[in-house]
């Protein structure tokens, strides 16, 4: 299992080599403090173009420095934050990220703590961007109440993905 120090290790390696494509390291012990590190390293390396960080630790602290990132990298395309400890806090940093990010395509969220909150601040900033086409929020506290609204509008339906039958 790889922990904080570990992804923290392997993100000063990631500054220096320019030829990784993909980082995987879903399923491990990494939480804000290694997910921190890896932030920073996005910001130089600039040809990562997936970042598969599924099911650790990571909170909105993390979450929200991967939005401070994402408005700077023009690189990453997909990122995989699901099963983590997400917020609405980190849920709102992404969003505000996609305001400015016109590279991200593919960002899964499911499985953390995201509420009506968050759920509407990505709702509201992927009706103007254009890049995004698949967002995740499958598994998180989103009410139906607010999953219903969502469907008067074809274009969020195409984009959000709340659970397998529904938004395909």
């Amino acid at each position: 299992q790889i922990s904080d120090e570990g992804a923290s290790i392997i993100a000063e390696g990631l500054k220096i080599n320019q030829t990784v494509k993909a980082v995987y390291l879903g399923e491990n012990e990494i939480g804000d403090e290694g997910v921190v590190a890896l932030a920073e390293m996005l910001k130089v390396n600039q040809n990562i173009a997936t970042i598969d960080l599924y099911g650790n630790h990571i909170g909105d602290e993390g979450t929200e420095k991967i939005g401070e990132t994402l408005k700077i990298n023009r690189s990453v395309t997909t990122i995989y934050l699901g099963g983590n400890q997400v917020g609405d806090e980190g849920a709102e940093a992404i969003a505000e990220a996609l305001k400015v990010n016109q590279t991200v395509i593919t960002i899964y969220l499911g499985g953390n703590q995201i509420g009506d909150i968050g759920a509407k601040a990505i709702a509201e900033t992927l009706k103007a961007n254009q890049t995004v086409t698949t967002f995740d929020l499958s598994g998180n506290w989103i009410s139906h109440s607010f999953k219903d609204s969502l469907k008067l509008n074809a274009r969020l339906q195409r984009k959000i993905i709340f659970y397998e039958s529904e938004f395909q």
